[in-house]
């Protein structure tokens, strides 16, 4: 890929590049900007693509089957061509897809697909909420997962949000990532205790924020049943410092009266962890 892209920076810049350069009498390429006016005007046609060229070598650098490509999926196109305001259209909103694929917020992605002129690049982002929405019907309809977005809920009120839903019942808050190691270990560890207590007046709550990847989080919660929940930044950062937490896991018992009956920054262990949910079950 790094020898694509030195060819485009070189080529589509051919006449500056070439009239920086000399050879001296043994042989040896150096760099000055010595004459570099004079010798520009003699080189400015050496290489030159005509405008029709122009637009058909970029659009076909930039197609996602390309060779090429994915040098622009992670650099602006700006970086290689100092004339990409000149450039078609279809470049732009090419770069556009990766782009609205990561947002999270739908009304943002379907302002900006309003606003896109070529189907196949909306083709793509529509393909891509179709999938998430069916994912998203699927979790839905399993008994054993909940999940729930509250992006319109106040950080200073989203904990009582979530309890409230839970009131009458003993409550674990289990707060994870997942690219937590250690979150996920405690997952595994519980799933024995979890089935244990299946039907008794115990609900596991877990929460994440957008540092878990959206796709990667509804694939995992699959197997993790408990009621989950997708907060934003500020509602999640609310909680470990209603917690004062600074990192994860972390975990908070409240009983069916819903007081707090213990908090642990770290999975404790099975045992330990077991004995609070009891004694706040009780």
């Amino acid at each position: 890929m790094a020898a694509e892209e030195n060819y485009i920076k070189w080529s589509r810049q051919f006449a500056t590049n070439y009239s920086q350069f000399r050879l001296d009498e043994d042989g040896t390429v150096y760099m000055t900007s010595m004459d570099f006016e004079e010798n520009y005007q003699k080189n400015k046609d050496l290489l030159a693509l005509s405008e029709e060229e122009s637009a058909y070598t970029w659009k076909y650098l930039n197609e996602p089957g390309s060779p090429c490509s994915s040098a622009f999926w992670d650099t602006a196109l700006s970086a290689y061509d100092k004339q990409l305001v000149k450039q078609p259209n279809y470049n732009l909103e090419l770069q556009l897809v990766p782009t609205l694929l990561e947002n999270d917020d739908e009304q943002f992605v379907n302002r900006v697909l309003q606003t896109m002129k070529h189907e196949d690049c909306k083709a793509v982002v529509l393909e891509y909420q179709a999938e998430q929405q069916r994912i998203a019907q699927q979790l839905t309809s399993q008994e054993s997962v909940f999940f729930q977005k509250y992006d319109d809920v106040a950080p200073e009120n989203i904990l009582q949000t979530i309890l409230d839903k839970y009131k009458g019942k003993a409550v674990v808050i289990d707060i994870w990532a997942t690219w937590c190691g250690p979150c996920r270990a405690g997952h595994q560890a519980m799933k024995p205790m979890k089935e244990e207590m299946k039907g008794k007046n115990i609900q596991f709550v877990y929460i994440t924020s957008p540092t878990s990847p959206l796709n990667t989080w509804r694939e995992m919660i699959k197997e993790i049943d408990g009621d989950h929940y997708y907060l934003t930044k500020e509602q999640y950062s609310y909680i470990l410092n209603k917690y004062e937490s600074e990192g994860i896991p972390t975990y908070a018992i409240y009983d069916k009266n819903g007081n707090q009956t213990n908090k642990t920054i770290g999975f404790p262990g099975l045992e330990p962890i077991k004995t609070e949910i009891e004694k706040a079950m009780q």
